[in-house]
């Protein structure tokens, strides 16, 4: 039925195909920028509203490289490395206890008073601990090894 040669009868099909496809490309705008509103509403909602990793997952880098067990198949981690973290984040509590304005401690001193914790003394603070391999540094190692066979070559 939208076939041009069925349009006979009708002065300017092309016009009118042509007034058909603005319209679609004007509602899809429209239907598009509303579904991606409402995606950042819900990002936002949990985001603010519920517990994420991002809310208490840490970065770090230039963690010294630990032994890997070939036994367990896994890196081993020494019960030093996570009372290190953990001794890190008290104190950082215990200064920022007494009137911080640091948006950080702030955001994080209502998400605990939210869940119902202490923002004081949380009642888990490092709770598992992942290692990344980085790359670059793997990259560089490389590079410079070759460098390094270059010269001695």
């Amino acid at each position: 039925m939208m076939a041009i040669t069925n349009k006979l009868h009708i002065k300017d099909p092309l016009h009118t195909l042509d007034i058909l496809n603005l319209v679609l490309i004007v509602v899809s705008i429209l239907y598009f920028a509303f579904i991606r509103r409402s995606e950042y509403e819900k990002f936002d909602f949990y985001e603010n509203e519920m517990q994420t990793e991002d809310d208490y997952a840490v970065f770090v880098t230039g963690v010294p490289i630990l032994l890997y067990d070939e036994e367990r198949n896994k890196m081993v981690y020494s019960q030093e490395l996570r009372q290190m973290f953990t001794a890190t984040i008290q104190n950082w509590l215990q200064q920022n206890r007494n009137g911080s304005i640091d948006p950080t401690y702030l955001s994080y001193v209502q998400a605990a008073q939210r869940y119902g914790h202490d923002p004081s003394n949380p009642p888990r603070i490092v709770t598992h601990i992942d290692l990344c391999w980085n790359l670059t540094e793997l990259n560089n190692y490389l590079r410079n090894k070759e460098d390094l066979k270059d010269k001695i070559e």
